[in-house]
């Protein structure tokens, strides 16, 4: 019959059994089988083990060797949970309401997440919204657009008027559930396209862009009266300085249809700048505290337009192009003046 030492009780046993005989710990866990009487083993309480030598130290780890008589006596935890005797389907409707709840819990937190990031910095991150066939539609309408509107030139501009119905492919990218979700949140209203802009950056085009906030908006035409002022066109597009009531129910989307780095003119920003309440204070004059806005294909950056941001000239002659859509609240413009389009 084999020989057992058994941790719980100290005590060397023979059994055939998966229990000790004297305390009835199970013997899986708790033995050590082997020629050793009980006075020669010694346990390490640093690597855990049992040892038979006999010079004091654990020949694995040098730690201090105890004796079996000195050992903390062992307390065993059994958790007795109660007998679940309700019928089978009952427990699994629980445990598939408790499974929803936890998925909505996720899905709310991952909507509100860069909503009070919006709220607190001026601007979040949509990673990933725009997918490969997204890309590469807008690029062909963008392409297309080109052509028609530029006739083959090849002058570089800084930025580039694109008409609300000129992009085929935009209407089903907005109709999309996560960005029509996010518009309609971040705006606490239908959303509305008032403009759309095309900023391109490339070895020939190497332009860059001061701090400034965007505070013009187009419309259809001048009033007379002095609501918003400076008035200004743009491309034959009457445009006015907008009033802060009418900017912060305002916001754009950046498309990012090539990645940005830190060489290809990427966006700066300040954060939380679009809730200062002097509009006409100097503008930084450095980018110490600002945010570099680096972003790869198909990630989208939602900002307000009171925010600061700034754009550096190009190092590397790699083309960057970034599709600038600017939505508004569905409200009446002060002053009698109305949306452009």
């Amino acid at each position: 019959m084999p020989r057992f030492f058994c941790h719980h009780c100290q005590t060397w046993q023979r059994t055939t059994g998966a229990s000790c005989p004297a305390c009835g710990v199970l013997l899986t866990d708790l033995f050590l089988r082997g020629p050793h009487s009980p006075d020669d083993l010694y346990y390490c309480p640093q690597c855990r083990h049992w040892d038979a030598g006999d010079k004091g130290f654990c020949r694995r780890c040098g730690g201090a060797l105890l004796r079996p008589g000195e050992l903390p006596p062992k307390t065993i935890r059994i958790e007795v949970r109660p007998l679940d005797d309700r019928p089978r389907n009952a427990i699994l409707r629980e445990y598939r309401k408790e499974k929803a709840k936890r998925r909505q819990d996720h899905e709310t937190k991952r909507k509100e997440q860069p909503l009070e990031q919006l709220r607190t910095q001026g601007f979040c991150w949509l990673r990933g919204l725009l997918g490969a066939e997204d890309l590469g539609e807008l690029g062909a309408d963008l392409d297309a657009y080109r052509r028609r509107r530029l006739a083959g030139s090849a002058e570089a501009r800084a930025g580039l008027r694109i008409a609300l119905d000129g992009l085929p492919h935009l209407e089903k990218i907005l109709a999309a559930k996560r960005c029509a979700e996010f518009l309609k949140l971040a705006l606490a209203s239908k959303p509305r396209l008032v403009r759309i802009l095309l900023f391109e950056k490339s070895g020939e085009a190497r332009w860059f862009v001061g701090w400034h906030r965007d505070e013009t908006i187009p419309v259809k035409a001048h009033r007379p009266n002095r609501s918003m002022l400076p008035h200004s066109v743009k491309e034959g597009v009457p445009h006015v300085r907008a009033t802060r009531g009418v900017l912060k129910r305002m916001l754009s989307l950046r498309f990012h249809l090539d990645a940005t780095n830190a060489d290809s003119g990427p966006l700066l920003v300040f954060p939380g700048s679009h809730l200062a309440t002097d509009l006409d204070s100097p503008y930084p004059s450095s980018t110490e505290g600002s945010t570099v806005c680096l972003a790869q294909p198909g990630d989208v950056l939602a900002m307000r337009p009171l925010l600061l941001h700034s754009s550096p000239k190009p190092q590397a002659p790699a083309r960057r192009r970034v599709l600038h859509l600017e939505f508004s609240a569905n409200q009446r413009l002060p002053g009698g003046y109305e949306w452009h389009a």
